[in-house]
């Protein structure tokens, strides 16, 4: 059964519909959206987004490790935010990873939904076995009364297929990620790479060191970017944006499975149970072993500085 968020949509809406993943909703997708809310706007019909939960991969390599870099609500707010009206969930399961492309579009697309237009990336691929491409969604689109536009890839420069330049792709920003560059993600996202997480009670060894840390256990499926400290701005439930340090990783001093702490520049307050926004801003240095708590006192010092200093001018150590 299909969910949805944001405004109510029926058949008799006759939407126009974008199709994808929408993982991180880099600058490419946005270039799909915004045509998409474009061509919305032309025929005064409301803008739907199709997206599938679980993500295909995921569904087809449940073994690989985690790669998503936005959890599914996250991505229902960030399209909303870029102008969607109504976003559709379609559970991906065995049965529906079995449907034929032909009829994907001809019960779901025309008869279900009542599409009058779809817009999608030029390279969309879609039914059982990725049968079908943007050609034969053209021409099954014809048939039953749905204009399709293709939206060419979009590369660094914005420009189009053939002006050079690397193509956005989600597959890059996790490897910046994964290499300690979220600003060269940030770049290609068109904003600070962030994720939601809610804080539980850990074992307190910040409060003692006199750095009282928010324990994040990291969200499952989300791509793990580099082990090491950052610096961070904190989204509250409350909307309020703080500043701070964050280490992620498996604390070598205090082996555990992979998660952030969070030590807020002057905060005083309760968290625990809260699902808060981590801003991943600047890599500023490796995950680390301490000979003693008070060589893990001094580096928390000098790493709080670090990210003082980091968030006034932010990505600045790799652009340098």
């Amino acid at each position: 059964m299909v969910t949805q968020r944001g405004r109510p949509l029926s058949s008799r809406d006759r939407p126009v519909v974008t199709i994808g993943n929408f993982d991180g909703l880099h600058h490419g997708h946005r270039a799909v959206i915004d045509q998409a809310r474009h061509k919305a706007d032309q025929v005064g019909a409301p803008l739907a987004a199709l997206l599938f939960d679980p993500h295909p991969r995921a569904f087809f390599s449940p073994q690989q490790a985690p790669f998503l870099l936005t959890d599914i609500e996250h991505r229902c707010t960030l399209l909303r935010d870029a102008g969607v009206d109504s976003v559709l969930i379609a559970p991906f399961n065995k049965d529906f990873a079995r449907v034929p492309a032909e009829t994907f579009v001809n019960d779901f697309l025309a008869q279900r939904l009542g599409t009058q237009a779809v817009v999608v990336g030029a390279d969309f691929r879609f039914g059982h076995r990725a049968a079908g491409d943007g050609a034969a969604l053209q021409e099954w689109g014809r048939a039953k009364g749905i204009d399709v536009e293709l939206v060419a890839k979009a590369r660094e420069d914005m420009g189009k297929e053939d002006d050079g330049g690397e193509v956005f792709a989600s597959r890059r920003i996790r490897a910046a990620l994964r290499e300690g560059r979220p600003g060269q993600a940030a770049r290609a996202l068109g904003r600070v790479w962030t994720i939601r997480a809610r804080v539980v009670r850990g074992e307190q060894r910040g409060r003692t060191l006199g750095y009282p840390t928010a324990n994040l256990p990291w969200p499952k499926d989300i791509v793990m970017p580099a082990f090491g400290v950052y610096a961070v701005q904190v989204t509250l439930p409350d909307g309020t944006l703080r500043e701070g340090v964050a280490s992620f990783g498996v604390r070598p001093m205090f082996p555990a499975p992979p998660a952030a702490e969070v030590y807020l520049f002057d905060f005083t307050g309760n968290l625990y149970d809260q699902m808060l926004i981590v801003h991943w801003h600047t890599y500023l240095r490796e995950e680390q072993r301490f000979e003693d708590i008070d060589a893990l006192k001094s580096q928390m010092a000098q790493d709080v500085h670090a990210a003082r200093a980091a968030l006034e001018t932010p990505f600045a150590r790799e652009d340098g």
